[in-house]
């Protein structure tokens, strides 16, 4: 780094760290991290797909309560986008939370349950958590994921990053459900 003051001299990684631990110890901020996924294709126009459990009220979004989950798809006359071109799911009637309140009209890709199916697969019937570590340490990882390189990028990319934000601080010790 150079013209960058206490950084100067730093290369970037050590640079970093001491601009965090700087913040911190003035009490400008905390450390985070933030996951980035490909936002540009995660939500989908079509009905197909994992609904997103979101309604809005006011014109924001708000997750649904745990309690209310799973929110299942509704039924509708056609699955194509409307004539307004809005998805599918703009076609539901009366598709909404407590009944005043719409939900998200997107849905999430197929490879959106692909980024954590491994993991309940080793304990599906699990009540208490999302997947005993001991039931995940027993199935493993598969040796090798095959598939064509567009689907295996995005399946294990997703695969590896949903674990990475979703299970942070959870008792999981495979962080991705292939070894290669």
């Amino acid at each position: 780094m150079i013209n960058s003051g206490f950084l100067d001299g730093l290369e970037t990684e050590a640079a970093i760290d001491k601009a965090i631990l700087f913040v911190i110890e003035h009490q400008l901020g905390k450390a985070k991290t933030n996951y980035r996924l490909r936002d540009a294709v995660f939500s989908r126009q079509r009905y197909w797909g994992e609904p997103v459990p979101v309604y809005f009220a006011e014109g924001l979004p708000h997750p649904l309560p745990e309690t209310d989950l799973p929110l299942s798809l509704p039924n509708i006359d056609e699955y194509k986008p409307t004539s307004e071109g809005e998805p599918p799911l703009k076609r539901a009637q009366n598709w909404q939370w407590q009944g005043q309140y719409p939900f998200e009209t997107t849905t999430m890709p197929g490879w959106a349950g692909s980024s954590w199916y491994f993991l309940r697969y080793a304990d599906p019937h699990n009540q208490e958590s999302f997947a005993d570590r001991k039931a995940t340490d027993y199935w493993g990882q598969v040796d090798l994921y095959i598939g064509g390189t567009e689907h295996a990028v995005g399946h294990l990319l997703y695969a590896r990053s949903g674990p990475s934000f979703s299970m942070t601080g959870a008792s999981l010790a495979l962080m991705s459900p292939s070894k290669s």
